[in-house]
């Protein structure tokens, strides 16, 4: 019990020392948090790339046409009267 006591200023001091560290700033915690997202944002960009790559592979394999991913050009000089 003696122990005990003669320990529990250490361990009250450095829970003290502990407590009062200084939080980072809005500034450090803002970009922080902004690395992880654009981290995650590149990630899941890659994952989906990669998804549809294999997708576009198995309709190739299965005969489906796939969509083209380029703007198509319509001529609207003339309208439209079906």
């Amino acid at each position: 019990m003696r122990a005990v006591l003669r320990i529990a200023p250490l361990l009250v001091a450095s829970l003290c020392s502990v407590a009062c560290q200084k939080e980072p700033d809005f500034d450090t915690q803002y970009d922080a948090t902004k690395s992880v997202i654009d981290a995650r944002t590149k990630a899941l960009d890659a994952e989906m790339a990669n998804k549809m790559e294999a997708m576009d592979r198995e309709m190739d394999v299965r005969g489906f046409a796939t969509p083209s991913t380029q703007p198509t050009t319509t001529d609207r000089s003339t309208p439209d009267n079906g």
